[in-house]
Formats: C-alpha cells, structure tokens, sequence
C-alpha cells in the first residue's frame, strides 16, 4: 500500500518508525482537498493498539484482592477493600513500606 500511495522516500521514512509512530504520521497525512484518506483505518489501528496484549495485569489485581480478602477477613466491604488495594499497589508503586507511609486525614473519611 504505501509504495503505491507515497513517493519512495516517504515510504521508507514511514517504515522505519515504530508501530505507534507510523499509525500517527499515517493519521495526519491530508489529501489535497483537505481530506484525510486514512482516518477510519488509522482508528482501527489505534483501537486495535490499546488493547491490552494479555490480561496478566487484571489476573495480578484479582490476586491482590485474594490475599488481602482472606477467609478469616471475608467481610469487608468493597469500598475497604479498594482502599486496601489502593494502599498497597500505592506502597509498590513509590517503594514505600508501612513504617514510612503518610497517612492523610482523607484516608479516614
């Protein structure tokens, strides 16, 4: 497709890019009535982008919920449990421990 739409040198340009970059360059190419031929399938592309690759990341959460909502813990309620999450994927994400996280007056609301 691109060697029949494009002149040789921006055809090469174009496929020297990454994935993401490629797809943006085709997104804001214009014909000459200002028109965009690609935009449907520049869409198609970014939907078919942003979706996840596999759903590890859910599976890792879900685990999370397992070991924080044990059986001897089973009745907290969901907004305690979310807090509970949040805490702790907020402690992994900053490398932070118990001992030196700060505790702010909206967390007992």
């Amino acid at each position: 497709m691109l060697k029949y739409y494009f002149e040789s040198s921006l055809s090469k340009q174009l496929c020297k890019k990454s994935i993401v970059e490629f797809w943006h360059e085709l997104s804001k190419i214009k014909t000459f009535n200002n028109e965009w031929p690609f935009k449907n399938l520049c869409q198609i592309a970014a939907t078919a982008l942003s979706l996840p690759h596999s759903n590890a990341e859910v599976e890792r959460i879900f685990s999370m919920c397992i070991d924080i909502k044990t059986k001897k813990r089973n009745r907290l309620n969901t907004k305690t449990l979310c807090a509970l999450l949040r805490i702790k994927l907020d402690l992994k994400n900053t490398q932070r421990t118990c001992y030196n996280y700060p505790i702010i007056n909206n967390y007992y609301d």
